[in-house]
C-alpha cells in the first residue's frame, strides 16, 4: 500500500516494485486528496492497483488508515506500509513471511538501506531515549554486514513496516491528529502496551531514497513545524505522569527561548523555518493537532504496498 500526495510517479514506481518482486500482491494506491488525480496515470502504467482516492487530505495516519480499512475488506492478510521513495528486493516479502511465523503477532521492520548506497544502512529499528523520547535511528550509516540478526527494538520507522491483519486490528488505526511525522513511533508505544513488540528483520531488504518527497524546500517549513509539536505530543502521551510537567516544562523554556532570539536577532525574526518551530510548540501547548495551520499540506511523507 502506498499512500500518494502529489507525486504520482515515484507511488507507481514503488507498486511496481512490489510487483516485480512478488507478481500476487494486491496493490493499493491510496491519494491524499492531490491535486492532480492520479487515478489515470496508475490505469496506464499499473492497471492491476486499486487507486483509493480521499476527498481531503488527511495526512500520513490517515492515508495509511484509509488504505489499511480496504485491505482488510478485501480479505488481506498482512498490510505492507512503504514509502513512495522507496523499493524492495525479491527476497524482501519472503523474508517478512517468515518472520512474521516466527513472530506472529508482532510488528515487523525491514533493514532499509539508502538506494544510492545500498551498503549502508539508514535504519535497522530504532531507539528511544530521555524524558522527551526522543527517536533514533538504530545503525544509521553501518555497513549492512553490521546488522544481520534479529532483534526486538522500541519502535521502527513508518518508511516501511509490516503487520499481520490481526496485529493492525489488535493495535488500532494510526492517530490522524499527528498527521506526519512520529505517528508511527507513537503507534509502535500503542502497540508495546498491548504487548505487541516490534521487531527488526535484517533479511528483508527496502532500498529508501531517504525522505526525497520532504526535501523540497516547500514543505521544509512544515517539517520543522511537525517535528517540534509531534515530538512533545508523543512524550507527553506516554510519559509517566511525574515526567509530565517536564515535558511542559521544556516546551515552556523553548518557547522562551525563541521569543529571546527573535527580540535581539532580526535574522531569527524573518527565518519562517524558525518561526514554524515556534508555531509547532505554541500549538502543542495549546493541544492543537492536526494538519498545520495557515498553509498548505503535504501528507504522505510515507507512502504505504498491501498483501493479501
Amino acid at each position: 500500500m502506498v499512500v500518494n500526495w502529489n507525486d504520482t510517479d515515484s507511488s507507481i514506481d514503488c507498486l511496481a516494485s512490489v510487483r516485480s518482486t512478488s507478481p500476487g500482491t494486491c496493490l493499493i494506491l491510496v491519494d491524499n486528496c492531490s491535486p492532480e488525480d492520479p487515478t489515470q496515470a496508475a490505469e496506464e502504467r499499473l492497471p492491476e492497483a486499486v487507486v483509493l482516492r480521499l476527498e481531503t487530505n488527511r495526512g500520513y495516519a490517515g492515508g495509511c488508515n484509509a488504505g489499511a480499512a480496504m485491505a482488510l475488506e478485501q480479505g488481506a492478510e498482512f498490510v505492507f506500509f512503504l514509502n513512495n521513495d522507496t523499493s524492495i528486493e525479491p527476497t524482501t516479502i519472503p523474508a517478512l513471511l517468515r518472520a512474521a511465523a516466527a513472530h506472529p503477532n508482532a510488528i515487523l521492520g525491514p533493514k532499509i538501506v539508502y538506494a544510492a548506497r545500498p551498503q549502508v544502512v539508514w535504519s535497522a529499528g530504532g531507539t528511544l531515549a530521555g524524558p522527551l523520547l526522543r527517536n533514533h535511528h538504530i545503525g544509521e550509516g553501518d555497513a549492512v554486514s553490521e546488522h544481520e540478526s534479529e532483534r526486538k527494538v522500541a519502535w521502527t520507522t513508518g518508511c516501511a513496516f509490516f503487520v499481520s491483519a490481526a496485529c493492525y486490528r489488535q493495535v488500532g488505526p494510526m492517530d490522524e491528529s499527528f498527521f506526519l511525522y512520529l505517528e508511527d513511533t507513537d503507534w509502535c508505544i500503542r502497540a508495546a502496551k498491548l504487548g505487541v513488540e516490534t521487531w527488526f528483520v535484517p533479511g528483508a531488504v527496502v532500498l529508501h531514497e531517504v525522505s526525497k518527497t520532504l526535501r523540497a524546500p516547500s514543505l521544509a517549513r512544515h517539517v520543522r513545524y511537525y517535528a517540534y509539536r509531534n515530538q512533545y505530543r508523543l512524550a507527553l502521551r506516554h510519559s509517566p505522569a511525574w515526567r509530565r510537567p517536564l515535558v511542559v516544562g521544556d516546551a515552556l523554556w523553548t518557547l522562551a527561548k525563541a521569543g529571546i532570539r527573535s527580540s535581539v536577532s532580526a535574522d531569527h525574526r524573518r527565518d519562517a523555518y524558525y518561526h514554524a518551530r515556534t508555531q509547532g510548540v505554541v500549538d502543542f501547548l495549546r493541544g492543537r493537532g492536526g494538519p498545520m495551520p495557515n498553509g498548505s499540506k503535504p501528507g504522505a511523507e510515507i507512502q504505504p504496498a498491501v498483501i493479501g
